[in-house]
């Protein structure tokens, strides 16, 4: 569940985020996605926390995860799947947006705007989440507007067994 995945992120998250943060979410999806936890959760982790760090003086993020409308068109770089198969996650904050001279390159592994690589892992998370989403059959969509903000879109194929238990690993 795409909605139980973001539910545990914001409710870690919310306990750490600087307090000018509002964190607003939205998880109006009822489907299931095709998907690993723990990546997914991932996703979720990396993209609020980029949302976060372009706010330096406060905004607002929020999470939403909702179900595709059946005659929604298929999103970009859809893989085939018919119209209503997938569920969406968007992260959108109030940051500082990303430039357009650099935006061909926000998914380079090491690729940074933090100051001097002073984070552990700085330029990891937006290559991660690429990785992880295009492993999962899903989608990545940026919008990104300097100085009012960024909304990021996962597209994810929406699972037609409901949720499902993996045997534990020996």
């Amino acid at each position: 569940s795409l909605t139980e995945v973001v539910d545990r992120v914001a409710a870690l998250f919310a306990r750490t985020v600087d307090p000018r943060v509002s964190v607003q979410k939205d998880t109006a999806s009822k489907q299931f996605v095709v998907g690993d936890p723990t990546q997914l959760e991932q996703v979720v982790l990396n993209l609020v926390v980029n949302g976060r760090d372009a706010m330096p003086d406060g905004g607002v993020l929020t999470i939403r995860a909702y179900d595709l409308a059946p005659d929604a068109p298929r999103p970009r770089g859809g893989k085939g799947l018919p119209r209503g198969k997938w569920v969406i996650l968007e992260v959108e904050d109030t940051g500082t947006g990303i430039d357009p001279t650099i935006r061909h390159r926000i998914f380079e592994p090491y690729f940074t705007t933090k100051q001097a690589m002073t984070q552990p892992g700085a330029g990891l998370g937006l290559a991660t989440v690429y990785g992880i989403v295009e492993a999962h059959g899903g989608t990545l969509e940026i919008q990104s507007t300097v100085d009012v903000g960024t909304i990021v879109t996962v597209t994810l194929p929406r699972s037609v067994r409901g949720a499902v238990d993996l045997p534990e690993a020996a």
